[in-house]
């Protein structure tokens, strides 16, 4: 289990937990010069448990990771299948993200659809 800096929680199986740990402790001198690659160390020693499913197939959301995502035990979740994983949201964070992933989608389409026709040269006189 694992708080995402987008304030939802991922489960992984511990070979891809495993494998993403070894991935961002590759180059020890660049986390010692790199304020962002700290910060990124600290909350995953801080936003990381592991843990196992229950007999019944559950998993138990500590307190201070429901905190972090917005989680109120009971209330709804979205539960989210990714390529190496599961991601739990809180409804209202999910629909956010998903805001967020489509702007910047729109974004990124006006930049390549810019570079691919680019305005002609203005001139100075008149035409």
């Amino acid at each position: 289990m694992h708080g995402l800096p987008e304030g939802a929680l991922a489960l992984y199986p511990e070979e891809v937990y495993r494998e993403m740990r070894a991935r961002e402790l590759g180059d020890l001198d660049a986390v010692g010069a790199s304020f962002a690659a700290r910060r990124s160390l600290r909350r995953f020693g801080a936003l990381t448990r592991t843990d196992r499913l229950t007999p019944q197939g559950r998993v138990l959301i500590p307190e201070t990771f429901r905190e972090y995502a917005g989680l109120t035990a009971g209330a709804e979740v979205r539960v989210v299948g990714v390529e190496i994983g599961l991601e739990i949201w809180s409804p209202e964070r999910f629909a956010a993200e998903m805001d967020d992933a489509a702007a910047a989608m729109k974004r990124r389409a006006e930049e390549e659809f810019a570079g691919a026709f680019p305005a002609p040269p203005t001139t100075g006189g008149r035409s």
